[in-house]
């Protein structure tokens, strides 16, 4: 029998609801954690000064830097996932 990393079950039901195990958890496991889910949506300022958006994904990739928190959550949506601010 294996082990699921995730929620360190050997074999669960079909009825069995899944919780995430953080301690079996590998560093790759958290990584991709949300991946095509949620992107991030934090503040920033371009090297030219400017105040910003940047548009991250779960695993931390860079995905655009735009200038109106508007607009950059309504790119977000566009591609299906769920904005989630970062302060």
């Amino acid at each position: 029998m294996t082990t699921d990393p995730i929620t360190n079950t050997s074999n669960p039901s079909e009825n069995q609801t899944k919780y995430l195990d953080p301690v079996a958890m590998s560093p790759a496991d958290f990584a991709a954690l949300g991946l095509g889910q949620v992107a991030y949506l934090i503040k920033v300022t371009t090297s030219e000064g400017t105040p910003a958006y940047a548009i991250r994904a779960a695993n931390g990739e860079d995905m655009a830097v735009i200038e109106d928190a508007a607009v950059a959550v309504a790119a977000i949506r566009q591609h299906e996932l769920q904005p989630v601010s970062v302060h």
